[in-house]
């Protein structure tokens, strides 16, 4: 499915990515676990095409999309803080990628209907997001990424938002819907009971290198 191939990334005189390479299977969740600075969320926008590396590729089966624009690689990504918008409902801001994909009212108002009974928020749609708890607001930035439908699923620190009770909790419940979407995904963390908990894979990133590839046990 997807492979990262030598990648390397400088900022400002600072080595970011040292020659990273990995790949992710159809249905796999990897998760890249590492402190602040050792690359986890650049890497990770240059897997959706919002950064361009020094050098190195990314390919999506045999085809190199390294230099296709982030909106055409069909590759969802859920920021840190959600993204999400203030001004609109929980039904608006899941339907938003499908009206940018031009997609008509009654196909829009369907697959959010579905995506919303998929995270048990069926009853939340015309509620403001900004009545929402954390978690709350997490499933429906989880749900604008894959009403879409994307090919990749990327999810940047979702729970760094989150208080640790909070987080705890919400660990099997996200692992249930990443895994119901049948996509392959990878997770950035820095913390090591979500990585664990969450990842058939787990990849040790430290000052822009791997250190480890291997299953949580």
């Amino acid at each position: 499915m997807l492979r990262i191939f030598d990648i390397w990334k400088t900022y400002e005189g600072r080595q970011l990515l040292a020659g990273v390479s990995f790949d992710v299977q159809e249905g796999e969740i990897v998760c890249l676990l590492g402190p602040s600075g050792s690359g986890k969320s650049t890497l990770l926008r240059i897997i959706a095409g919002l950064e361009k590396a020094d050098a190195g590729h990314v390919y999506w089966g045999n085809d190199d999309v390294t230099d296709i624009p982030a909106h055409k690689r069909g590759f969802g990504l859920m920021f840190q803080d959600y993204a999400l918008f203030p001004h609109l409902t929980v039904a608006k801001n899941i339907a938003f990628g499908l009206r940018m994909k031009k997609h008509d009212k009654v196909d829009i108002r369907r697959q959010v209907k579905l995506v919303l009974e998929s995270i048990h928020m069926q009853d939340f749609t015309d509620r403001s997001v900004t009545e929402l708890s954390g978690g709350e607001q997490q499933r429906v930035a989880l749900a604008r990424t894959l009403v879409t439908n994307p090919r990749l699923l990327m999810l940047d620190e979702p729970m760094s938002a989150l208080d640790h009770d909070l987080r705890t909790s919400l660990i099997t419940d996200l692992h249930t819907h990443l895994r119901e979407s049948r996509k392959p995904v990878i997770y950035v963390t820095h913390n090591r009971q979500e990585a664990f908990a969450l990842a058939d894979r787990v990849l040790l990133l430290r000052e822009g290198k791997i250190l480890q590839d291997a299953t949580p046990k």
